[in-house]
């Protein structure tokens, strides 16, 4: 079972036919977020991290997904057959 965590800040990040990363680093002291995509995508963390349909993870559309994350690093997307928005959401404890 996960702790309860708040949501902090949210930004979007546009899901199209190349790699697009947030320009929103994740904030210094969080460790969580949680996505969701409004079209299936791939994404991929780092500090300029480069989502692709080989080596990235796979995100299903309407399925918030919470993962642990470094403070610094963005996140890229591309989509798997369809535009859309993925939403990031920084959690904190």
């Amino acid at each position: 079972m996960h702790a309860p965590m708040r949501p902090a800040t949210s930004y979007n990040v546009a899901i199209g036919s190349s790699s697009a990363a947030s320009t929103t680093p994740v904030s210094a002291g969080i460790r969580h977020v949680l996505l969701v995509a409004t079209s299936a995508c791939y994404v991929k963390f780092g500090t300029a991290p480069t989502a692709d349909t080989s080596t990235s993870m796979m995100l299903p559309p309407n399925w918030p997904q919470v993962f642990v994350i470094r403070p610094g690093e963005v996140i890229a997307a591309i989509q798997v057959s369809a535009s859309g928005t993925l939403n990031v959401t920084e959690l904190t404890s």
